[in-house]
């Protein structure tokens, strides 16, 4: 293969710049083995070997250890390998080269979420947003994963300037500016230790956090029946709580009536605005889906999870 068809592979891929290979003269010889050797690399992270992958890119790196695609594919094989400090480092050397390559910019992101170090995912997020002004809703899913409403109501407000808000990111703004009601001298009332003081209390001030305490006891106590109709009567007056049909799915789930679970799980995933809840989301269609015996679909969603 010439050393040109190599240049129109990479630059299929998309992740770097048209002169990567033009950072450093080789040999006929190297250009050979570096690739043959980078092709391989694809090929064993294409099914899943990361090892082997890296164990190409290294013979790579050997002849040119400034090279951006190669760092960059070093760096993606630890991630995969949930091996992110080495995924660092080679990403840090690939960024020092290519400061505004938005294929590394996206990969640190993807990498800080990871490591669950959100403040620094919302730097990289931000450079990638001098780069393409519209990808401004991925911001807003870090600002809420890392507990910001400040900064993502901030930033819906620019949104909405700009471009108006669809239906999600219409919830999104709902659920952030709903004022959650406490009741501190109910709740820590000695009627309430129970599930029916609870629900006393609960009838008398229509209040979400007695509302929680009394899902979270019907769940643990595997009170199904009882559940799947507190969550119908309480989706009326909070329609908006992405945990109301979480627990709408769990006892439908637990009920076997999968197809009326995954009809709560798709009426509130827009409202699942932050990571873990997200997660629990993944699982409960992976039960669904499970009881419905379609397990592509299940395996999918517990992949899903399994990534977060």
């Amino acid at each position: 293969m010439k050393i040109n068809a190599f240049f129109v592979i990479l630059l299929f891929v998309g992740f770097y710049s048209s002169n990567v290979l033009a950072q450093k003269v080789l040999s006929e010889a190297d250009k050979l083995s570096f690739e043959t050797s980078f092709f391989e690399a694809l090929k064993q992270k294409a099914i899943g070997n990361f090892d082997k992958a890296v164990e190409a890119l290294d013979v790579c790196i050997a002849i040119d250890s400034a090279n951006v695609a190669v760092l960059f594919e070093r760096s993606k094989n630890f991630y995969w390998q949930k091996n992110y400090f080495e995924a660092k480092q080679n990403l840090q050397k690939a960024l020092k080269l290519e400061p505004t390559n938005i294929w590394l910019l996206e990969h640190a992101k993807d990498l800080a979420v990871a490591a669950q170090n959100y403040a620094e995912a919302i730097g990289f997020q931000k450079q990638i947003i001098t780069l393409n002004p519209l990808r401004k809703t991925e911001l807003l899913s870090l600002y809420i994963d890392n507990h910001d409403t400040k900064n993502a109501l901030n930033l819906l407000n620019i949104i909405k300037k700009e471009r108006g808000l669809n239906k999600q990111l219409k919830k999104i703004e709902h659920q952030l500016l709903e004022p959650e009601i406490t009741q501190p001298n109910i709740v820590n009332d000695s009627n309430t230790n129970n599930l029916e003081g609870l629900k006393t209390a609960y009838q008398k001030l229509q209040n979400y956090d007695l509302l929680k305490q009394i899902l979270a006891l019907e769940s643990e106590q595997k009170l199904y029946e009882m559940l799947k109709q507190e969550v119908t009567n309480a989706l009326e007056i909070f329609p908006s709580q992405a945990l109301l049909y979480l627990y709408a799915a769990e006892a439908n789930n637990a009920l076997k009536n999968y197809q009326t679970a995954l009809e709560h799980l798709e009426n509130g995933i827009d409202f699942a605005i932050d990571k873990l809840m997200k997660k629990k989301y993944y699982l409960a269609y992976f039960e669904s889906y499970k009881g419905l015996n379609n397990m592509p679909k299940a395996n999918e969603y517990q992949k899903r999870a399994s990534q977060l």
